[in-house]
């Protein structure tokens, strides 16, 4: 992760804390990395991989391909997890708020 955003999420995660899913073939896993300052600038290292990290509301985030279209952003290894995630994440915040 910090190869390609200039953030170190490793005191963030739990190694054995993931969802995981194979995306064309591949093994795809997805770390929830709790207590990331929404103020952080994120600066993209790796050329043609990531355009720009930024944070969105979950809630407009795109829960299929049709969803989105016509908005910024390429949600492609996004959409996969959001079934799993989008819900819960959102229960587990209004709980904590």
């Amino acid at each position: 992760m910090k190869e390609e955003t200039n953030y170190d999420i490793s005191p963030l995660v739990q190694e054995d804390q993931f969802l995981e899913i194979n995306l064309s073939e591949h093994r795809v896993r997805l770390y929830i990395a709790p207590g990331v300052k929404e103020n952080y600038n994120f600066q993209p290292q790796t050329r043609m991989e990531i355009k720009c990290a930024k944070w969105f509301v979950i809630n407009d985030l795109p829960m299929n391909k049709k969803d989105s279209v016509g908005k910024k952003g390429h949600f492609y290894m996004v959409i996969p997890f959001l079934r799993y995630v989008a819900l819960p994440l959102i229960s587990m915040l209004a709980f904590n708020l």
